[in-house]
């Protein structure tokens, strides 16, 4: 047995192992700087306004049924006893048409940037159909119901109301009304809420209805699907949008310059009108529903790079860069039979790891492709000129060199990847194997670190 081959073996696989250590406390600094990110963009959000749902306009005619029952008792008066239901009936648009520009810019805090967004001119416009209070139905002997009509209202919802910029309005039928932040159901979270004149329902024709909204958020804008026909249209200068929830656009545009977008949504194909129809209630409150039906799309602002994912996603193949670079220097060492000691081995992998931490650090203020060019080339250039004497000349560090930047180049693409990232980076393995095996297919690895044996002179008499 090749004790030296042995203990050679285990010395580079115990610096492989040491360099885990390197490698794991750059993926943990890594993700503190993630973590710090999402806590600059939570403290953006308590200062500005979150992702916005949309719901709306919905007309509401609350009414209080009555209902008196008289029980005869002998030799007294009769009991009466009341009850009294808050309940309300809902006039959903016909129509629906939103029109909006979504205008995003972005905020920063530090080295961290978070896009916000604003819709200066979100219009929704549409008509409600004629709508009125039910009739008391008819009641047993000894019952009385009576219908007492409420203050007829608009209701109109987003999750956060600090996105109004301005005071939003809505025209009913040429008339202006300002909204109330006044709680509005059927929505039970964030809303507000503009009086209706009851004249305008008395003439039992069509209400058409144009509301303007001045609304910022950040991340996310979602529509909810409340009219018969549901047409939204949204625009944006951003160029990485992520549309999203239960509908997708039925047609879009991307571009350098930003984005457009077109969703059409029946109001067969969703239950969000479903969703807000009141439960019964119980004696003397008023029923509820869902302040936020589940049926809402939309689009969300996608950042394009994420360097700390990216970072994350370059440092795991941090075990197989020490693990090809120091499996070509015991190539070198076999064909070329150049001992290189172990603290070389690990001078290297320290470079190597180094990598990944310069890789971070760069990134959050360059490009990811600028700051993976940049260490790539530190790198190379180090290891190149601390093998130039270990290897026993420039060529031989040049070629090495050469190698590890091909190495680095193949690293990125797999970086770019996504679907085949698996796939491309297990061929690179493969055809690391191969070529070492080829390459050492006639090395006697029995003899391997050992003096080579004494070449006797033919002419000299032994003894």
């Amino acid at each position: 047995m090749n004790r030296f081959l042995f203990f050679k073996a285990a010395t580079i696989g115990l610096l492989v192992l040491l360099l885990l250590v390197p490698l794991s406390l750059i993926e943990a600094t890594i993700a503190g700087r993630a973590a710090w990110r999402m806590q600059v963009q939570h403290d953006i959000a308590t200062t500005h306004a979150g992702s916005q749902v949309v719901a709306g306009p919905v007309l509401v005619l609350p009414y209080v049924e009555m209902t008196t029952v008289s029980h005869a008792r002998r030799d007294a008066e009769p009991a009466v006893v009341t009850r009294r239901v808050e309940r309300f009936v809902l006039a959903f648009p016909a129509e629906l048409v939103v029109d909006g520009d979504v205008e995003v810019e972005l905020r920063r805090r530090g080295i961290h940037q978070v896009p916000v967004w604003r819709t200066k001119a979100l219009e929704l416009t549409g008509r409600f159909e004629p709508v009125a209070v039910p009739e008391p139905l008819a009641a047993e002997p000894g019952t009385t119901v009576a219908i007492v009509p409420g203050e007829p209202y608009v209701a109109f919802s987003v999750s956060d109301l600090r996105g109004f910029v301005s005071t939003p309005s809505i025209d009913l039928a040429g008339e202006r009304h300002a909204f109330e932040p006044r709680a509005a159901p059927p929505f039970d979270g964030p809303a507000v809420r503009a009086r209706v004149d009851p004249k305008l329902l008395a003439t039992g024709a069509p209400i058409e209805f144009r509301l303007r909204s001045d609304l910022a958020g950040m991340r996310e804008l979602s529509i909810v699907p409340l009219g018969g026909e549901t047409r939204v249209a949204l625009r944006s200068n951003w160029p990485h949008p992520s549309f999203g929830g239960r509908f997708l656009p039925i047609d879009r545009e991307v571009g350098p310059a930003g984005f457009s977008a077109r969703w059409s949504v029946p109001a067969i194909a969703t239950r969000a009108r479903s969703a807000l129809v009141p439960t019964e209630p119980t004696a003397g409150s008023a029923a509820r529903a869902p302040a936020a039906p589940g049926d809402a799309f939309g689009v969300r602002l996608v950042d394009p790079v994420d360097i700390y994912a990216q970072a994350t996603r370059a440092t795991k193949y941090g075990v197989l860069f020490v693990v090809l670079t120091f499996g070509a220097f015991w190539l070198f060492e076999a064909l070329h039979g150049v001992p290189i000691h172990p603290m070389q081995y690990g001078f290297v992998g320290a470079a190597l790891a180094i990598f990944f931490l310069l890789l971070l650090a760069l990134s959050e203020h360059l490009t990811f492709a600028a700051a993976y060019g940049t260490a790539a080339v530190a790198c190379v250039l180090l290891v190149t000129a601390y093998l130039s004497p270990v290897l026993g000349g420039r060529r031989a560090a040049a070629g090495f060199g050469t190698g590890l930047a091909a190495l680095h180049g193949v690293l990125y693409s797999v970086l770019q990847l996504e679907d085949t990232a698996l796939l491309c980076g297990t061929l690179l393995m493969f055809s690391a194997l191969a070529a070492a095996m080829l390459a050492s297919r006639r090395i006697d690895w029995t003899r391997f670190g050992l003096p080579a044996p004494a070449v006797r002179d033919p002419g000299r008499p032994a003894g």
